[in-house]
């Protein structure tokens, strides 16, 4: 599963849910590759900053998120 190389169940997915007491969702939240759920992950450490420090890292991924995707040549 690590490797991507074998896909889990429903079964084991909710074996592995209540191993790490977390919600499906949040297993499969963490391997998505689409950018709403990695919006929720983003938000989940967010929640655990406070205000100054939230604005500080979201000024980070600002910056590094304009700057990855307009390259300099």
């Amino acid at each position: 599963m690590e490797r991507g190389l074998v896909v889990p169940t429903i079964v084991r997915l909710a074996e592995l849910a209540q191993l790490f007491d977390c919600d499906i969702a949040e297993l499969l939240r963490e391997s998505s590759n689409r950018p709403t759920e990695k919006g929720v992950v983003l938000a989940h450490h967010l929640a655990r900053l406070n205000s100054a420090d939230q604005s500080m890292l979201l000024e980070l991924v600002e910056k590094l998120s304009d700057r990855l995707a307009n390259p300099i040549a």
